[in-house]
């Protein structure tokens, strides 16, 4: 996934004072901070230079004419960030609007015909895009908790914008008074209200990939851990069929990622990123089939034996 990090802190270079990170930049060589992964998460993303920006969005253009793909979409919103903002400061204004800033934003995609197709795009999904842009971060942390069916379904920005409106942002109907409460705001990296705006669903799915099995474990309080024991002392035995539910989603979604990374066409970077993803996934099904025996049938296999089992229990 690409981050832009705009309060990381660029390497200072001292040397003539003529030499700065920009001229850097603009030769397509990144100046910036190794970042610092802790726990398997990447904790200060690197700021890529605007050179690296626009290659990985024109690769990403390139991959969208086989479908739509979220993480593609997403180099693609850095890219009309970037001719925006070159448009605003060519224009000389704070606002994107207005004619000398139209003139400089078509300007700038002639200078960039790799990206002619973004210029052809209409006024109103421009603007729904550069919306998703602006939300893009809640955007990401709440399309991470949906089901991973859901997540295949929505990609284009202006779809994933609307369903993401419809969730933290309810609008009234026309010509009805505005309600005295502001509508619910989407969460902006707080831990608490993250988790207070996911659903029991959200949190099942979320949970083991955000929180590993052994940390949880660690940071267990003792309050927990009496009654989790006590719990499970007075358990009924029953069929838990849940976690294979997760189970098998994990092996689809793993089977999906494989098979798209094989896609004749697509490119090495792509590929890569969906082999890791398949990895990940995999190894969350490691923690959830811990213990437990595997078999698969066949679906139809499968279906007999619970009809027979629904029988046996009505007679």
């Amino acid at each position: 996934m690409l981050n832009i990090n705009s309060s990381a802190k660029t390497t200072e270079i001292a040397a003539n004072g003529k030499l700065t990170p920009e001229l850097f930049e603009a030769a397509g060589i990144p100046v910036t901070p190794t970042p610092i992964v802790k726990d398997g998460l990447v904790r200060d993303q690197p700021i890529l230079s605007k050179a690296e920006i626009l290659r990985q969005g024109h690769e990403a253009l390139v991959q969208l004419s086989c479908g739509n793909d979220w993480v593609s979409w997403k180099k693609v919103l850095f890219v009309l960030d970037i001719a925006r903002a070159a448009a605003m400061s060519e224009a000389g204004t704070n606002k994107p609007q207005g004619r000398r800033y139209c003139d400089a934003f078509s300007k700038w995609f002639g200078c960039h015909a790799e990206f002619e197709t973004l210029a052809k795009l209409d006024k109103g999904t421009r603007s729904r895009f550069f919306e998703c842009f602006a939300e893009l971060a809640a955007i990401d942390d709440w399309r991470a908790g949906l089901p991973v069916e859901q997540q295949l379904k929505l990609n284009y920005p202006v779809t994933v914008l609307a369903h993401w409106k419809k969730r933290y942002a309810p609008t009234t109907r026309a010509g009805a008074l505005k309600s005295a409460t502001k509508p619910l705001k989407a969460p902006k990296h707080k831990l608490t209200a993250v988790l207070g705006a996911m659903s029991d669903a959200e949190l099942t799915k979320q949970l083991p990939t955000s929180l590993p099995f052994e940390r949880f474990l660690r940071t267990l309080s003792s309050d927990w851990r009496t009654k989790i024991e006590s719990r499970l002392a007075n358990r009924p035995r029953t069929e838990a069929g849940e976690p294979f539910i997760r189970a098998s989603e994990a092996l689809r979604r793993t089977l999906s990622l494989m098979k798209a990374a094989a896609t004749p066409g697509i490119t090495p970077v792509v590929a890569a990123s969906n082999e890791k993803e398949a990895l990940e996934t995999l190894r969350g099904l490691n923690t959830v089939l811990a213990g437990a025996e595997v078999t698969i049938v066949h679906q139809h296999a499968k279906e007999r034996r619970c009809a027979k089992q629904r029988r046996r229990r009505t007679a």
